[in-house]
């Protein structure tokens, strides 16, 4: 894989530095006659902010904590890489920017901007009658804070922070785009972090490129960081033709999605949009290259489709990626996704050392999604060390832990993984065998399935029940599924039906939001396997005799390409670090 760019400390400590220059303030005791320059004489309204429309390095615009202000801001932030320009709060609290009539237009936009932090500020709109809901009727149809780029030529924007504001209440929190074409510069340099979006009913915080989903650039925005944010109840709007999402990047190289909380999101939206695809995910990359999420705690996602509403997505076109270290629960969708549709394909992504606890709860009941899902056009992905528990109580349609749909996923390695279900809920689905698939499917003969624990709980064991070799069977043990060529390494068989050894699995009842909110937020503390969560205590004794060194075919790699030394099985680090 392609060593990744990466997000360095320079997106945010080049705010740091202030060089000597205009601040500008306002507050509800001011007036828009005074000079606006001293907190003594401070302006009433936006209307000056507006009609200087940009400001230079190291400039200022501060409104007084704890008043609310209309907004309607359109401005420019020129800033320096010595001289960022800042738009916050003064004093000890946050001010509020709310939104103004027809309610579409963004609170606060900012337009062919660099070298510049928003801060401590809430971007609050006007909430919609019957939140959330089916008879939902939005009154803000806008953004809270908008930052585009228009320009077609030249250097690239650089150097944007977003950092300990609040967005509620509007149809897009965060979204920061590049408009019109595909030859827009784009920006170098956006961190998103400290931030809060509740009850941001459509798009909680996309940083988009120009045609995210077919042929856009993937370098619009280079070096993104999203991190330790906390994105709740973002639900969807049932009259929009598309479905939630909490969090969006595309057209983008060099990601980082790091320690964010994401609680309850999605739910509606789509409801009339005529077509089977475009379900909700909590939050995903498409369009992208060089990308790493780590981290992340994601529960109570929903979907109004029979598929989808899952964690974390990795779509259309996305490559050179890892997705680790990330606690995923009680999701009616998918833990972990990645598929691409139209000739695109996802590739070289590493997805290991990933805890999913009672995912794909099922969004209707024809739902067929397994907690790892490949759903289509992927190729050179690795699942390893991952370990994923699937209750069949309370779920709708048929879950699983692993599913392949649509067809076209080529050497996909699944390795030392633990899969454990109750009640009969199949380990593997290469689905196509029922109307909620779009083709026959099947496990492709250059797929790998090697090390890997299955436990069924003491019910009957099913580890695939589903087209598995363009047969349509059911495979109920190690033996049959070793003699369609898995768990079969040269000479060596491998794998295991055993006891997966989680302690105090039927105590494992996480606080929604508990991990992160209570504990060092990127630190995942709950991996440890020391501890009563979801742990294996027999790790090493189960898997000592599954080695995977070269010279052998497989070889399990990291993000940067280096190759790993054999390892036990499941989730076992302690941290992301």
């Amino acid at each position: 894989m392609a060593t990744p760019i990466g997000v360095t400390a320079s997106s945010e400590t080049a705010h740091h530095s202030y060089s000597k220059s205009t601040t500008y303030y306002i507050s509800n005791a001011g007036s828009d006659a005074n000079s606006g320059t001293d907190p003594d004489h401070p302006w009433l309204t936006v209307s000056n902010v507006n009609n200087l429309e940009s400001f230079g390095p190291g400039d200022q615009i501060l409104f007084r904590g704890g008043d609310v202000f209309a907004g309607g801001l359109a401005i420019t932030l020129a800033g320096s890489s010595n001289s960022p320009c800042r738009l916050g709060s003064y004093g000890s609290r946050s001010a509020t920017l709310t939104d103004v009539a027809p309610n579409t237009s963004p609170i606060c936009q900012l337009i062919n901007s660099e070298y510049f932090s928003v801060s401590n500020l809430n971007f609050i709109g006007t909430l919609g009658n019957n939140y959330p809901g089916t008879d939902f009727i939005p009154v803000n149809k806008g953004t809270g804070l908008a930052i585009t780029f228009t320009r077609q030529s030249g250097h690239r924007f650089k150097s944007i922070l977003i950092k300990d504001c609040l967005f509620e209440d509007t149809c897009r929190g965060l979204w920061i785009s590049c408009e019109s074409s595909s030859k827009v510069a784009g920006c170098d340099g956006v961190t998103i972090k400290g931030c809060q979006f509740d009850s941001v009913y459509q798009f909680g915080c996309y940083v988009i490129g120009y045609n995210i989903l077919q042929s856009g650039p993937v370098d619009q925005f280079l070096n993104v960081c999203v991190s330790s944010n906390q994105f709740r109840h973002i639900y969807g709007d049932p009259h929009f033709a598309s479905e939630a999402q909490a969090l969006s990047v595309s057209g983008a190289t060099g990601i980082v999605i790091e320690g964010n909380l994401f609680g309850d999101n999605c739910g509606y939206g789509g409801y009339y949009a005529g077509t089977p695809f475009g379900g909700s995910s909590a939050f995903g990359v498409s369009n992208c290259r060089d990308f790493r999420i780590q981290g992340n705690e994601v529960y109570g996602t929903k979907c109004v489709r029979p598929f989808d509403g899952n964690a974390i997505d990795m779509d259309q076109d996305s490559q050179n990626g890892e997705v680790c270290y990330n606690l995923t629960y009680n999701n009616a969708g998918p833990s972990i996704q990645l598929g691409s549709f139209g000739g695109a394909t996802n590739r070289n992504i590493a997805i290991h050392n990933n805890i999913s606890y009672d995912d794909v709860r099922g969004c209707q009941i024809n739902s067929v999604q397994g907690a790892l899902r490949d759903w289509g056009n992927t190729d050179e992905i690795q699942f390893y060390n991952n370990s994923v528990y699937v209750d069949k109580a309370g779920t709708i349609g048929t879950p699983s832990c692993y599913s392949e749909e649509v067809g076209n996923n080529t050497h996909i390695s699944v390795l030392n993984n633990i899969f454990k279900t109750t009640q009969g809920v199949p380990m593997i689905r290469p689905n196509g065998s029922t109307a909620a698939d779009y083709n026959p499917c099947h496990i492709n003969s250059s797929s790998r399935f090697i090390g890997n624990c299955y436990d069924s709980s003491g019910s009957p064991l099913i580890i695939s029940s589903d087209n598995t070799h363009g047969l349509y069977m059911n495979i109920t043990t190690l033996a049959a599924w070793q003699n369609l060529g898995q768990e079969s390494l040269s000479s060596t068989l491998c794998g295991i039906v055993a006891d997966a050894g989680f302690k105090g699995l039927d105590s494992f009842k996480p606080p929604n939001g508990s991990f992160l909110t209570n504990r060092q937020v990127g630190m995942v503390r709950n991996f440890d396997l020391t501890s009563d969560s979801m742990c294996r205590g027999r790790a090493k004794d189960i898997m000592r005799f599954v080695t995977i060194q070269p010279p052998l075919a497989i070889q399990r790699m990291d993000y940067h390409g280096n190759l790993l030394p054999a390892a036990d099985i499941g989730a076992v680090q302690t941290s992301v670090r």
